[in-house]
């Protein structure tokens, strides 16, 4: 295959992988210029890149097998060209059937609600199972616990996972096995419910980028971002640029915050490339100088104090920017009245877009009540009662989109 001639301003790749059937093989991943790029569930991959010149790409093809086993066949490839042809001789990819935008956005479940009751606890105080530690348990309990999600919540139920060892409660349970973790998405799908996947552990500061990203389609950045980073602001907006980067594009990404706060920014200021979002943490620019993920000549927005709008707004305008979705909500306290007037001052804004809010924002109600479910101090029933109140409430601006605490 000889090498392609140049462009005169832009290349475009195309790329794509056969199994030996001769059928495309979905979800392969290309790596150019240290970027991993993800191809569609039809094997087909575009990539546009901004400089007229050739590129070393490398390309890795997995095969999946059923998921009470996996056999990945993997093959990297450099080379130089426009367009790449690979035979996967291993076996022919299943189909999987992905949620809906839809689907993800109607968000229903309860990531610490369903029985427990005949399943292992370990050390875990609770009553109910916590769907963050799905992974820790054996293939035949994993299935009643699906089972029993599906019962209480239909078709395509929203359950938050961790794939990797280290989440909250992690030291009353054993260790997740991590290298399953395409088992786990691939078994849950296959049982018609959304695994909500969080990228990250409290004490990370970057995402694991050995994640399945090409199987995650509902995600969030990290449990309690806003705590677990101390607020701090380069640490939030910088996980956060690097998990949608990291997700393919057409996977949903949500934040998870406190009733503490209302966006990922701390009393620090950032800039962003008012082309593509890609976020500085310094209004030091060159002349002429171009920014490092688009590469047009570089024109910065400032997010913080000071500016027009409210660091919280100006956030959100960044985030809606880059892809993010919406908000996973959390609020402990046990006063109605407190919970939906805090909530209202999001849907008003969301709902209206006023003082600088973008709207088109999702707002769920994630997590309520779970610490003291967790605990066995208040039962699923007393939260259920509360959360019924508050979910049927009528918000100004617009409504609560989900909930995954429960109702």
């Amino acid at each position: 295959m000889g090498k392609p001639k140049p462009p005169s301003t832009i290349c475009k790749l195309v790329v794509t992988v056969t199994s030996t059937g001769g059928a495309r093989v979905p979800f392969f991943h290309c790596g150019i210029n240290d970027q991993d790029y993800v191809a569609d569930n039809e094997g087909y991959l575009e990539v546009t890149l901004p400089n007229p010149k050739q590129y070393p790409i490398r390309i890795t093809a997995d095969g999946y097998v059923p998921y009470n086993g996996l056999v990945v066949v993997g093959y990297p490839i450099t080379v130089w060209t426009t367009q790449l042809e690979v035979v996967n001789p291993g076996p022919t990819p299943p189909v999987i059937i992905f949620p809906t935008v839809d689907q993800i956005k109607d968000m229903k479940g309860d990531l610490c609600g369903i029985s427990a009751s005949g399943l292992p606890r370990f050390s875990s105080p609770s009553p109910y199972v916590f769907t963050p530690e799905y992974g820790v348990h054996t293939l035949e309990n994993r299935k009643v616990i699906r089972d029993r999600y599906r019962a209480a919540f239909g078709d395509w139920a929203t359950m938050p996972i961790s794939l990797r060892n280290g989440a909250v409660y992690s030291d009353d349970y054993p260790s997740i096995d991590e290298s399953q973790d395409q088992i786990f998405l691939l078994e849950l799908y296959n049982d018609k419910i959304i695994p909500l996947c969080a990228l990250m552990r409290d004490e990370d500061k970057t995402v694991d980028t050995t994640l399945p990203f090409a199987l995650i389609k509902a995600a969030f950045v990290k449990w309690e971002q806003n705590q677990a980073d101390n607020n701090n602001t380069q640490q939030m907006i910088s996980e956060t640029w690097q998990a949608r980067q990291l997700l393919t594009v057409d996977a949903v990404l949500l934040v998870h915050y406190t009733d503490e706060h209302a966006a990922g920014i701390g009393d620090d200021p950032f800039w962003y490339c008012a082309t593509c979002g890609n976020p500085y943490f310094s209004a030091n620019v060159s002349q002429g100088e171009v920014c490092s993920h688009c590469h047009v000549p570089l024109s910065l927005i400032k997010v913080g104090k000071g500016e027009s709008i409210s660091p919280e707004a100006g956030f959100w305008q960044w985030a809606k920017k880059i892809g993010i979705a919406g908000i996973m909500y959390q609020d402990d306290r046990e006063s109605n009245a407190d919970v939906i007037n805090r909530i209202s001052d999001f849907t008003v804004r969301f709902g209206q877009g006023i003082n600088g809010w973008p709207t088109g924002i999702w707002f769920f109600l994630f997590e309520r009540g779970t610490e003291s479910k967790y605990n066995n101090e208040r039962s699923v029933e007393y939260w259920n009662t509360l959360n019924r109140a508050v979910l049927n409430n009528n918000f100004p601006g617009m409504q609560i989109t989900g909930f995954c605490s429960g109702r």
